[in-house]
Formats: C-alpha cells, sequence, structure tokens
C-alpha cells in the first residue's frame, strides 16, 4: 500500500480479509515494521521444572523400584507416573509420562518371557524335536492384549 495500492487490491492479491487489512495498516502505523512482526504464541509452563525431570531420570535410572516399595523389580509407566503424582503433586496422563520418559531418553522394554526352572536338555530335545527350531520366533505377538511397558536408557547422550 505504500507504493500506491489501494486497500482493496491488497485483500484481493493477498487473499485477507478487509478487517485484517485495516488491522495490519494500525499497527503499522504505530509501531513501524517492527509491529508487524510475528508474535511468539505463549505456552503453558511446563508441569515439571528441570530439577524434577532430574530426579526423575536419576530415581528411574540409578533406583530399583523395590527400593521405593513398588511390587514389581522393573520401572512401568503406571510406577513412574504414581512416583510422580506422590513426589511432586502432578497428575499426568499415561500418554503424558511416556512423552516424558522419551524426553528423558528412556524407552520402553518388554521383560524376557523365559521359565526360571528350565532344564537346558529338555529345553534341547524339545527343539530338535519335528524341527521346531526352524520355526519362526515369536518377537512381537500379534495378540490384543496389553502388555506392560517397562523403561531404560537409551544408548546415546539424553540425559536431562
Amino acid at each position: 500500500m505504500q507504493a500506491g495500492h489501494s486497500p482493496e487490491a491488497v485483500i484481493a492479491a493477498l487473499g485477507i480479509t478487509r478487517p485484517r487489512i485495516y488491522e495490519w495498516l494500525a499497527r503499522f502505523r504505530e509501531g513501524g515494521y517492527e509491529a508487524l512482526r510475528a508474535r511468539p504464541i505463549p505456552e503453558r509452563p511446563p508441569k515439571l521444572d528441570d530439577r524434577a525431570l532430574a530426579w526423575i531420570y536419576r530415581t528411574v535410572t540409578m533406583k530399583n523400584p523395590l527400593q521405593l516399595k513398588f511390587e514389581f523389580a522393573l520401572w512401568t509407566q503406571d510406577m513412574v507416573r504414581s512416583l510422580i503424582r506422590e513426589r511432586f503433586g502432578v497428575r499426568l496422563s499415561a500418554v503424558s509420562v511416556g512423552r516424558l520418559l522419551r524426553r528423558l531418553s528412556l524407552s520402553p522394554q518388554r521383560p524376557l518371557a523365559r521359565a526360571y526352572e528350565q532344564n537346558p536338555r529338555r529345553v534341547e530335545r524339545w527343539l530338535n524335536v519335528k524341527g521346531r527350531r526352524n520355526f519362526p520366533s515369536r518377537g512381537r505377538s500379534n495378540s490384543p492384549r496389553p502388555v506392560e511397558k517397562n523403561y531404560r536408557r537409551v544408548n546415546g547422550s539424553g540425559r536431562p
């Protein structure tokens, strides 16, 4: 419009609304080009500060859940969630806790499903019967039942 174009021509060229062009003109008259710069969108402040994240990271990577009176020896998302609620009084959803753990470079792990009282000779004999050794490994199952995830640190530098 400084080049002599009418507001109507600018509206048509940029595909904006009439109120918007006049809002921009008013801003420009008050503060020049600086007033037209995009302003940052205000974010919600985080529920947990850096000290809290560092404490969570140290606790999950250095302590056994049994030390904190949990029933299972591997960290689960629900355990971390209840730990955050007890320690900091912050309620997070399961999705938020999973996102937080990934941000701390902690990845979900599944414990190995293996019998404690395995007889190696009997296992070997069972594997050799009818070529069972050639069956594909179970790996990820397609079963719809939920599996509890356990967390450990991912290789690399992901410290808070």
